[in-house]
């Protein structure tokens, strides 16, 4: 349900999307969850629009100072957030 646009395993960001589900519409579901990660173009809009061919993305950033926890919390908030969008007709 989950569509990622680059290498995790050489960066701590990671560009992706929840298909079926517009960016600025998980980013505000996955603060719900306080979850804080960024929606849009994250200047690269010709990149969106010419080569992934998405409207736009959601970004989260890891650092060093993030837990295994964050993660784990990360990963559950964004399987309940496909479970409510699913559950609108809304996700894939």
């Amino acid at each position: 349900q989950v569509e990622i646009y680059n290498d995790i395993e050489e960066s701590s960001v990671i560009a992706f999307n929840i298909k079926g589900v517009h960016s600025h519409d998980a980013v505000m579901a996955l603060a719900e969850h306080n979850i804080a990660v960024r929606a849009g173009h994250h200047c690269a809009e010709i990149l969106h629009t010419d080569v992934l061919n998405v409207p736009s993305t959601l970004r989260a950033s890891f650092y060093f100072y993030n837990t295994r926890e964050d993660v784990l919390k990360f990963i559950l908030a964004i399987k309940e957030v496909i479970k409510f969008f699913k559950e609108v007709g809304l996700c894939e």
